[in-house]
């Protein structure tokens, strides 16, 4: 994920309100600097979409510990009448092919969520 499709995914007010799952190999190693054109580094790419489109990575809120060289990532935040909450985090050893080879030139991840619903508040105006 480069710093636009960052910017634009973080800017975009539209779903604001609502509960969002962002998952993907999003190609950023921890630690790797900026390149000579000085661009922001992964991990402050990474930083600015957490909190600009206010999500949380779900390896952080379960594995807290093991999280530093992902490359693939479940991020996600709650929305209006629905709670979400990441309740396993763990590398996926059957992401392999039929002779059991692996099918990414790195390790996949499996996220369990689980989800609430919560009452939604409408504001009226009575005048």
């Amino acid at each position: 994920m480069n710093a636009r499709a960052t910017k634009s995914l973080a800017a975009n007010g539209f779903s604001f309100a609502r509960a969002m799952i962002v998952a993907g190999d999003i190609n950023s190693r921890p630690g790797r600097a900026p390149g000579n054109d000085e661009p922001p580094s992964d991990d402050e790419i990474l930083a600015r979409l957490l909190s600009g489109a206010g999500l949380v990575d779900a390896c952080k809120v379960v594995q807290a510990n093991t999280c530093d060289n992902q490359i693939d990532h479940m991020m996600y935040r709650s929305g209006d009448g629905v709670v979400l909450q990441a309740i396993d985090w763990h590398i996926d050893e059957d992401f392999i092919d039929e002779d059991g080879s692996p099918l990414s030139d790195h390790a996949a991840i499996a996220v369990k969520f689980v989800w609430s619903q919560t009452p939604v508040r409408v504001a009226i105006d009575l005048q």
